[in-house]
Order: structure tokens, then C-alpha cells, then sequence
């Protein structure tokens, strides 16, 4: 019996050695694999870092083809010598950076979120991170100035923080005054979408943006900035900012919600009342795409930055759309003094809307309306003599002198209406008037 029990562990003894040697080559063939994974992988990231590299370099050279509004970081040194003159209606504005995590920050694109014409409303949260949130609506706010130069004007709410959201206010063009009541300026807002839809747009023109450049020159883009949305906003304030939410867009106004998740709307209201919401998650954890690209928000601009980009804004000349006399006021020489001043006396002294004149008059008009008296009233320097001239020179080839008379009264330096003395329609022509020789002309 011991010899067998010797003989069974000698024979165990020898398995167990032969399965350690099996062990041992089995690690060794794991090492060697182990080592050989590791070298393809250093490879495997070698190639494709030269690949990113590469597609970096490609695509930065792309977006040095683009204003820089609509692609540069605030930390960008273009902004120094950027010119405001360039610009165009974008349909994507920056939000920050998407970031290929594997290249340690090395290869990032822009992130962009909808603008102009995709009628989409963006909404900024950030779970616990309100104030990056609220930083990203800064950066926005700046940024859509910056991409549409004298062509955009701002509705700033803030009713928690007394504006205290918006600390670039007063260096924004057309800012709505605050009437201390959200809901009353967001009826403004309301009535502009209004007066936008029935003046310019039909059947052929569906949206703002599509109406010609020269033909909507002297509108503007509305936009919307609702800061810590939606505390201190009543049920009032609410319904009316998802009614421009939802359907300024076409009349290009568009809405920027910073939504602070830790206040509640008010019973039976929800987000969903924002039918066309775009969300940014602010917390840097988001992506934007299906390449798992993280999204780096950007916050605003810095104050020195701020200072330069706000005084390039401000010097900058805002487009002009030329309207041509001849075009508009005036009449082929065969057709002058051929009107009756019986009724009413008029002219055209421009263009409106979709190209419609606009028209002065005086008497009577087709729906019995009398007119008797006019007062023209704005800044120096914008406008009012030159309306005079087109007015003066419209009435003088439509009427005769027997149809009409002018009594032209300049209580000025004597320019203005100095020759308008060999017109033949002018009765009186008193240059460098007193208030006395006026009262007496009159």
C-alpha cells in the first residue's frame, strides 16, 4: 500500500510540475503579447496624433477664411486689428470648443449651437453650475453683436438680479429701456414681430432673414436675453417669452434662456412650452456631436478685450441703403406740373419696407383724412435737412406755381434753402431768420 501511495504522488508531483511549465509558457506567450499590444498602440496613437495634427492644421486653415466672430475664441490675437465691416447673417454661433479628448486638448474645433434662420430657441443649463451658465449667455450676448455690427437690437431680462446679469449693457447697441415690468417690454417685443410679419413678409417671403439686404437695411435682429430664467419671472412674463420663443424667429427674433434648474416654473408650465428649444449643457460634461466630442464652454470676453471690440463696434460706419433720387422722387420733364393741388399736395421722400415710398402730404387724403400741419424733429446730423430738399424738390416738379406756393423760412446760418430763391414756386425765401421776421412772414 505505501508503494502504490508513493508511486500516485510521484505521478502528481510530475503533473503539477508539467502544469507550472504550461503556467510559465503561457505567461511568457501573454507577456510577449502584452509587449506587442503595447508597441501597436504606441504606434496605433503615433499615427493617429499625426492624423489630428494634420486635420487640425487643415481645418484651422479653413476657418481663417471665415469672420472671426464666427469662429475665434476670446483668446484669438485677431481680435486686436478684427473689422467690424465684415459680417454676415450666420445661421451657427459660436458656443465654445469641442475637444478630442485624446489629444490632451491638442485638437479642438468650434463648437457652434443654431442661430439665424434654423428658428430655434437655445437654452443654457448647467445642473449645479449656474454661474457658468450664466457666463456662456455673456459670451453669446457679445458674440451676436460682434457677428452683426449696427444690425442687431436687445431685450436684456434680469428681473432677480436688476441687470446685474448683463454687465455690457451700456455698451450694446439699441438696448430696450426696462419699464420695470417684464411682461409690458416684452409686448414691445411682440409688437415689433408683428409689425415685421405684416410688413415684409408673404407668400414668396417666408422669413426675415430671406427678405433682400437692401430692402430691410434699416431693421434689425431682435434678440431676447433671459438671465436666471425663470426666477422672478410671473406666469404672465413666461407666456409671453415662449410666445416669442416660439414664433419670432421668422420675424428674426430669436431668444437666449439662461435656465437656472434650481427654481421651479409655476404650476401646469414646463420647458416643453419652448416648442423649438436647442439645450447647452454648460457643465463641460456635454457633446455635441456623435463623435464624443466634449464641448468647452466659452465664458465672456475679458474686460480690456471687451473695451477694444466695443469701441471698434462703435466707430464702425452701419450700412446705408442709397436711394436715388430719380428713382424715387423724381419724374421724367414731361410729366412736371402736370398734378392738382386742389384736394392735396404730395410727394414721395424715400422707401419703406419692401420697397414701398413713403409718402408726406398735406390736404385730404382717399379715406377723407385732412392733414394741415407737419413738425420734423431728430438729432443733428441725421437726416432732416436732406428730408427738406426731397420734400421741397418732389412738390416743385409735381405742381406749378399756380398750384403751389412755398414760404420757406430758414432760422438758421442761411444754407439750407438759399436755392430755392430762382424757384418759382417760392412766394418767400427769408434766410437767417430772427423769431420776430418769422412770426412776421407767417
Amino acid at each position: 500500500m505505501f508503494e502504490k501511495n508513493k508511486i500516485r504522488i510521484s505521478e502528481l508531483e510530475a503533473r503539477v510540475a508539467s502544469l507550472n511549465q504550461e503556467i510559465r509558457e503561457t505567461e511568457s506567450k501573454a507577456k510577449a503579447l502584452q509587449d506587442q499590444g503595447q508597441v501597436s498602440a504606441g504606434r496605433l496613437r503615433e499615427h493617429f496624433t499625426s492624423v489630428l495634427d494634420a486635420s487640425s492644421r487643415e481645418f484651422q486653415k479653413l476657418l481663417s477664411d471665415r469672420p472671426l466672430p464666427s469662429v475665434a475664441g476670446w483668446g484669438n490675437p485677431g481680435w486686436q486689428s478684427w473689422d467690424p465691416s465684415a459680417c454676415q447673417d450666420e445661421s451657427f454661433i459660436r458656443a465654445g470648443d469641442l475637444v478630442e479628448q485624446r489629444s490632451n486638448g491638442g485638437f479642438r474645433i468650434p463648437g457652434y449651437v443654431p442661430f439665424i434662420g434654423l428658428n430655434k430657441t437655445v437654452v443654457i443649463s448647467g445642473g449645479g453650475t449656474v454661474e457658468q451658465a450664466a457666463a456662456l449667455m455673456q459670451s453669446l450676448l457679445v458674440r451676436t453683436a460682434l457677428m452683426l455690427p449696427h444690425q442687431a437690437r436687445y431685450t436684456l431680462l434680469d428681473p432677480a438680479g436688476n441687470g446685474i446679469a448683463f454687465p455690457m449693457r451700456r455698451f450694446l447697441p439699441l438696448v430696450q429701456e426696462h419699464s420695470g415690468d417684464v411682461r409690458r417690454d416684452l409686448d414691445q417685443v411682440i409688437a415689433q414681430i408683428q409689425r415685421i410679419i405684416e410688413t415684409y413678409l408673404d407668400a414668396s417671403i417666408t422669413s426675415f432673414e430671406a427678405v433682400p439686404q437692401e430692402i430691410r437695411i434699416n431693421e434689425r435682429f431682435q434678440f431676447v436675453f433671459a438671465a436666471d430664467f425663470p426666477n422672478r419671472y410671473d406666469r404672465r412674463a413666461i407666456e409671453a417669452l415662449q410666445s416669442i420663443a416660439n414664433t419670432g424667429p421668422v420675424a428674426g427674433t430669436y431668444v437666449f434662456i439662461h435656465y437656472n434648474r434650481n427654481h421651479e416654473l409655476p404650476r401646469d408650465m414646463g420647458m416643453d412650452g419652448f416648442k423649438n428649444a436647442f439645450y447647452i449643457d454648460a457643465d463641460g460634461n456635454g457633446t455635441l456631436t456623435k463623435l464624443n466630442l466634449a464641448l468647452t464652454v466659452d465664458g465672456p470676453p475679458p474686460a480690456d478685450l471687451q473695451s477694444v471690440v466695443f469701441r471698434k463696434l462703435s466707430a464702425a460706419k452701419p450700412p446705408e441703403r442709397i436711394i436715388e433720387w430719380d428713382s424715387v422722387v423724381g419724374l421724367p420733364e414731361d410729366q412736371w406740373w402736370t398734378e392738382s393741388g386742389t384736394k392735396i399736395v404730395e410727394a414721395p421722400i424715400g422707401a419703406r419696407g419692401g420697397g414701398d415710398r413713403l409718402r408726406l402730404w398735406f390736404g385730404v387724403n382717399n379715406d377723407n383724412q385732412p392733414c394741415a400741419h407737419g413738425m420734423l424733429g431728430a438729432m443733428t446730423g441725421a437726416g432732416k435737412s436732406n428730408l427738406y430738399h426731397a420734400f421741397i424738390s418732389g412738390l416743385a416738379v409735381r405742381y406749378s406755381p399756380e398750384e403751389l406756393r412755398l414760404y420757406l423760412i430758414d432760422g438758421k446760418d442761411g444754407v439750407e434753402f438759399q436755392p430755392y430763391r430762382i424757384l418759382p414756386h417760392a412766394e418767400v425765401v427769408s434766410l437767417r431768420s430772427s423769431p420776430e421776421l418769422s412770426r412776421s412772414v407767417l
